[in-house]
């Protein structure tokens, strides 16, 4: 399994897959995390902070939430190939 090759991730469901969405619906970061990291601004890139900072609606969507941290990446992974953020850094996934 798996896990079996990763046994340094948690097995705990305390992750979550989340979104910051535009206005129209447009995916422009997907992330995973705990606790209040999808509100975070700090440790953003400046482009995306500004982004965060001039946003005028709810732009945290939580995809899906109780993952072990292995789930969460796999989710996490699955989103950036089909959403293709642009706040995301890595493009080549």
């Amino acid at each position: 399994m798996i896990e079996d090759i990763f046994p340094h991730y948690s097995k705990e469901p305390k992750f979550y897959v989340y979104k910051h969405i535009d206005f129209d619906g447009i995916t422009m970061y997907v992330g995973k995390g705990t606790s209040k990291r999808a509100y975070q601004v700090s440790r953003r890139d400046l482009s995306h902070k500004q982004w965060i900072e001039n946003c005028s609606h709810n732009y945290v969507e939580i995809v899906e939430e109780e993952l072990t941290e292995l789930e969460a990446f796999r989710l996490e992974n699955k989103l950036l190939r089909q959403e293709e953020p642009i706040y995301n850094k890595i493009r080549n996934y």
